[in-house]
Formats: structure tokens, C-alpha cells, sequence
């Protein structure tokens, strides 16, 4: 995030959100070292906003914005939900986000992504770190390294970067290439690729399960439990399919 904001042209960049714990902390050295390299760009830290309360961003976005002379040109805060918190207050004070004041994330969190402006931001990159562990898993086994009962004798740590969703909040007008629509539930696209792989189609659902016919519309609470005990059924089928996948070539 801190490269993309240099990359951007920003002159003044301001850092905002409370070191309340050990990742928190790692994302500002991270952003220190990078600015160590630019002494032209002038840094500024905020040491306020709870990570979780977007209320929190909202009145540091607009006091930063309500500043005269060290206005900075580009804010990132600690959390997505404090970025997304930071845009509606910037855009209170009547500045537009990006044009006035560009304002990115940092945990790519897509339960802060319903704003009005799509928010820049860096994904945790589960789908790499699920990989290795596969394959570490795997390389365990055909080494025989592991017995029934016997815990693993030596452990694995590999660094897995993340890496950047430029969006409109930083002056990105469409996602990346290969990232599909921002406004798309991840979950429903995980579950959607991972039954795509297994080959399966989705298991139906109980009687019991369905909601009765009715001409209303359902309320939000039904729909949403539905959803829950459809993505649970379908998880467990794919859970079952992988893990027989992975083990029956090995025990051929």
C-alpha cells in the first residue's frame, strides 16, 4: 500500500489507526521502511481508531479533511473497515475521494466493500497459503515422515506475500486483471470454484430445508439461514471429495 501511494504522486501521506496488536504493528514498520526510501514524501501517524469501528474512521477522515494547510493527499488507515469509515468522512466535508484525497486499506476485509466508492486495498492471499500447505502436507506423507499418532517432527514457515486490489478509492477505475467483481460475495465464489474442481453438482436440499411457497418475498433472516445450511452441506461434500482425491492415489 505504502509503494502504491508513492507510485500515485502522493506528496503528504497520513497513516491512521491504533497499534492495539502485533499485525497492526508489522503494517507500520512495513509502511516506515518504504517511506525510509522517499524522505521528499512527508509521513504523518494518527495514533487513533479501534481497527473495527468504522464510526472510528469516519471522524478522523473528516478531521483530516477539514485541515487547511498539511491536508494530506493520501490516507491509509490500519483496516478496511477504518478506510471505509475514512471515506465517508472525507466525503462529508464535500472532497471527493480519490480526487481530493486518495484512501486505501490494508487487510483486504470484504465485509467493509458495500461503500459507494470501491476501496483500494491488500488480499490476504489464502488461496497461495491453502496450496502450500497441501503441499507440504502431501511432501510429509510421501516421506513418511508422519505415522498414525506421531506428531510432526520438524515445522515449515514460508513468508506468502499478499497483493494489491487497486481500486477507484485511489484513482483505480476497474480491478485488476484476473480478480473478478468486487461486489460478488467472495464466499459464493469460493464455493462456486471449489465445486467447478470437484465436479460435483450440489447436493439438494432437505425438505426441511426449503422455504415453504409463499407469494411474499422471504424475510433477510430466512434467506440468510437457507444460504448458511447450503454453503454448510455443500463445504462438507467438497471437504469429503478433496480429502479422498488427495490420500486414494497415495494408498494405490
Amino acid at each position: 500500500i505504502a509503494q502504491h501511494a508513492v507510485e500515485t504522486g502522493a506528496h503528504r501521506i497520513a497513516v491512521f489507526g491504533k497499534d492495539e496488536f502485533e499485525k497492526l504493528g508489522m503494517r507500520i514498520d512495513g509502511i516506515k521502511q518504504v517511506m525510509d526510501t522517499h524522505p521528499d514524501i512527508a509521513l504523518e501517524f494518527v495514533d487513533e481508531g479501534s481497527w473495527n469501528l468504522a464510526r472510528d474512521g469516519y471522524d478522523v477522515g473528516r478531521r483530516l479533511a477539514s485541515r487547511a494547510a498539511d491536508r494530506p493527499d493520501f490516507v491509509i488507515a490500519l483496516s478496511d473497515v477504518l478506510a471505509t469509515g475514512a471515506i465517508a468522512g472525507i466525503q462529508a466535508t464535500g472532497l471527493s475521494v480519490p480526487n481530493d484525497i486518495k484512501v486505501a486499506g490494508c487487510d483486504g476485509n470484504p465485509l467493509a466493500w458495500s461503500g459507494n466508492t470501491a476501496l483500494t486495498t491488500i488480499a490476504p492471499p489464502g488461496y497461495e497459503i491453502g496450496r502450500k500447505g497441501v503441499q507440504y502436507l502431501m511432501r510429509q506423507i510421501e516421506d513418511g515422515r508422519r505415522t498414525v499418532n506421531e506428531m510432526p517432527t520438524e515445522n515449515h514457515q514460508e513468508l506468502v506475500k499478499p497483493f494489491l486490489l487497486p481500486r477507484a478509492s485511489t484513482g483505480n477505475g476497474s480491478n485488476p486483471q484476473g480478480f473478478a467483481n468486487q461486489r460478488v460475495p467472495v464466499t459464493a465464489r469460493a464455493t462456486a470454484a471449489l465445486l467447478h474442481l470437484t465436479e460435483r453438482p450440489a447436493p439438494a436440499l432437505p425438505s426441511h430445508r426449503r422455504l415453504p411457497n409463499r407469494s411474499s418475498r422471504p424475510t433477510a433472516g430466512a434467506f440468510f439461514k437457507l444460504w448458511s445450511q447450503t454453503c454448510d452441506s455443500r463445504c462438507r461434500l467438497i471437504r469429503k471429495s478433496a480429502i479422498r482425491g488427495l490420500i486414494r492415489p497415495l494408498l494405490a
